[in-house]
């Protein structure tokens, strides 16, 4: 019990530096994004690590979790977002410096359709 909570604070902590280095990166966006959609894809992305990092918590997939979770959470932020019109809708492609993601544009938010490492 002690090293699961050692692991969710140093989990935490580490979230709080990559918070802190993605406010201070620049993301290069192509296509016909405005300030406000960037702000949103980075949420659903957000959303999408953070789920996924729990998932591997409450399954004890502690390899799982510090291989991707932590350090997609740590340095997640997107480098660059280039958007097109797709099957359904407007879509956008993510890089980021661990993985990729595939977000949709839907009624009222940007969701996350795939991720995956580079």
């Amino acid at each position: 019990m002690t090293i699961l909570v050692i692991a969710v604070l140093a989990l935490v902590a580490a979230a709080g530096l990559g918070r802190y280095q993605r406010a201070n990166g620049l993301v290069k966006v192509t296509g016909q994004l405005k300030p406000e959609d960037v702000r949103d894809i980075q949420r659903a992305m957000s959303r999408v690590r953070w789920s996924t990092a729990r998932a591997c918590l409450v399954k004890h997939q502690f390899k799982r979790l510090f291989n991707f979770c932590a350090k997609d959470i740590v340095v997640g932020r997107p480098l660059e977002i280039s958007s097109r019109l797709g099957p359904q809708g407007e879509m956008a492609h993510v890089v980021g410096p661990t993985a990729r993601y595939q977000v949709v544009h839907t009624t009222n938010r940007w969701e996350v359709l795939a991720f995956g490492l580079r």
